[in-house]
C-alpha cells in the first residue's frame, strides 16, 4: 500500500512538472523583457547579463517548488513596487525579490501574471519610446540654442596693457578695440590689397594678438578647425537686410609669450558672393579709431569705396558695427546713429 502511495504520488509530481514546462517558457520571455525595460529605466549593461542569467535559471528552480502563496492582486502591487526601485536596486536584490515573488504565484495565478506582465511591458515601453523621443526633441531644440549669439556686453574682453590712448569712443566697451594710435591696414607696408568673398564659403585668417576686419550685407561666422576641415563652433549670424551693411572686426587671441600657434581661422558663409571685402591686421594693441570712422563714412556715402560692397549707390542706410572676441566668444554690436560716425547705440537683436 506504501509503495502505490509513493508511485502515485511520484506520477502525480511528474504530471504537473511537465504541465508547468510550456507555461514557464511563457514566464521566461516575459521576465526577459521586463529585465531589458528595466535596464531601459536605470540599470546597466552589466546587470542586465546578471538577471537574464538569474531569470533562466529561476524558472527551473521555481516549477519545482510548491506554488500558491500569493494572489494575483498581491502579485500586481508587488510587480509595480519592484519595477519602481528596480533602477536603486543591486542586481542580487533584485534576484531576490523576482524568484520570491514568482515563487508565490499558483500555476493559474502564473498564467495571469504573464498575460499581465506582457501587457504593462508593452504599456511602458511605450512610455519609455515616447520620453527618448521626447529627449532627442529637446537635444535638437539644445542644438539649435547653441547657435544664438553670446553676446558680451557683461563679459570681460582683454584689454592690452599698453595705454597711450589718445582718442577713444564715449563707450568704455569698445576700448579694448578702438582707440589712436592703432592698427590698419597698409600700415608699416602691410599689405592693402583687399580678398573677396568669391567662393560660397570663405575662410579667414585671424592673427595671434591681430585683427581681422570685413565687411559685407551679410554673413554667418563660425570657428573652423583647418586640420579636421570642419566648422567647431559658431560665433555669429548677421540677417540681410535693405540697405544694411555690417562692419565687422575680430579679435583674435592674445600672444601669451609661449612657443603656441594661436592663430585661429573664422569661416563665413551665407552672404552674397562677390559683396564682401575682407583682411587681416597684424599683432597689436588697437584698431585705428580715426581709420575705422573712414570705412563708415565710405560705407554712408553715396559713392561707397571698396570697403563698402552691395549697399548701392546711395550708399547704405544703416550700419552696424560688430566687435567679436575670440577668447571670450562673445559679440558686441552698435548701429551707427545720427550724422557723426562716432554715435554709437548698442543693439542686441538684428
Amino acid at each position: 500500500m506504501k509503495k502505490e502511495t509513493k508511485r502515485k504520488k511520484k506520477e502525480d509530481y511528474s504530471t504537473i512538472k511537465s504541465a508547468w514546462t510550456p507555461n514557464w517558457l511563457t514566464v521566461t520571455l516575459v521576465a526577459l523583457i521586463a529585465v531589458i525595460l528595466i535596464v531601459t529605466l536605470g540599470i546597466t549593461t552589466y546587470r542586465l547579463s546578471k538577471i537574464a542569467t538569474f531569470a533562466k535559471t529561476a524558472t527551473n528552480e521555481i516549477a519545482v517548488e510548491k506554488p500558491g502563496k500569493m494572489t494575483y492582486e498581491e502579485f500586481k502591487e508587488k510587480f509595480e513596487e519592484l519595477v519602481k526601485k528596480a533602477e536603486t536596486m543591486s542586481p542580487e536584490e533584485f534576484q531576490k525579490e523576482l524568484k520570491g515573488l514568482l515563487m508565490k504565484l499558483s500555476t493559474e495565478d502564473l498564467l495571469r501574471a504573464a498575460d499581465y506582465m506582457d501587457g504593462r511591458i508593452a504599456e511602458m515601453a511605450t512610455k519609455v519610446t515616447a520620453a527618448e523621443t521626447t529627449e532627442s526633441e529637446e537635444t535638437v531644440a539644445t542644438e539649435k540654442i547653441s547657435e544664438t549669439v553670446s553676446w558680451g556686453w557683461e563679459t570681460e574682453w582683454y584689454r592690452s596693457p599698453f595705454r597711450e590712448v589718445t582718442k577713444q569712443l564715449k563707450d568704455d566697451l569698445t576700448w579694448e578695440t578702438l582707440a589712436e594710435p592703432g592698427i590698419f591696414p597698409g600700415l608699416n607696408g602691410n599689405q592693402t590689397r583687399w580678398n573677396d568673398f568669391s567662393a560660397e564659403e570663405t575662410p579667414m585668417l585671424v592673427p595671434e594678438g591681430g585683427w581681422l576686419y570685413f565687411a559685407t550685407g551679410s554673413y554667418t561666422l563660425s570657428l573652423f578647425d583647418s586640420e579636421k576641415d570642419e566648422i567647431t563652433d559658431f560665433l555669429f549670424a548677421a540677417p540681410a537686410a535693405k540697405e544694411r551693411i555690417y562692419l565687422t572686426i575680430v579679435k583674435g587671441l592674445p600672444a601669451n609669450g609661449e612657443d603656441l600657434d594661436l592663430n585661429q581661422i573664422v569661416m563665413a558663409t551665407d552672404y552674397v558672393r562677390a559683396a564682401g571685402t575682407y583682411h587681416d591686421m597684424p599683432t597689436a594693441a588697437y584698431v585705428s579709431l580715426d581709420w575705422f570712422e573712414q570705412q563708415i563714412e565710405a560705407a554712408r556715402e553715396e559713392s561707397p569705396g571698396i570697403e563698402s560692397p552691395n549697399v548701392g549707390d546711395n550708399g547704405a542706410e544703416e550700419v552696424i558695427v560688430v566687435i567679436i572676441d575670440l577668447e571670450t566668444q562673445t559679440v558686441r554690436a552698435w548701429e551707427v546713429v545720427g550724422p557723426n560716425n562716432d554715435d554709437w547705440q548698442r543693439v542686441n537683436d538684428l
